[in-house]
């Protein structure tokens, strides 16, 4: 998978890159929230649409977030 690739790569934070790295972080930890919840679904038909819906405007906003933050050249 290519995040946890990414993930591995970005062990020691290039300086000036710390906010990026804990965006990163956190988007990685909703993903896998968001993996566990399709895997093994629970609750009623309204929770886990409402649970669903609120994983993924997370996993968005986070990765709008990271993507504001990269430094382009």
């Amino acid at each position: 998978m290519a995040m946890i690739k990414y993930m591995k790569e970005l062990q020691n934070t290039p300086k000036g890159l710390e906010k990026c790295y804990q965006t990163a972080l956190s988007l990685e930890s909703a993903y896998y929230e968001f993996s566990d919840l399709a895997k093994n679904p629970y609750g009623n038909y309204d929770s886990f649409g409402k649970e669903k819906e609120e994983l993924i405007s997370k996993v968005t906003d986070l990765a709008k977030r990271l993507d504001s933050q990269i430094p382009y050249e």
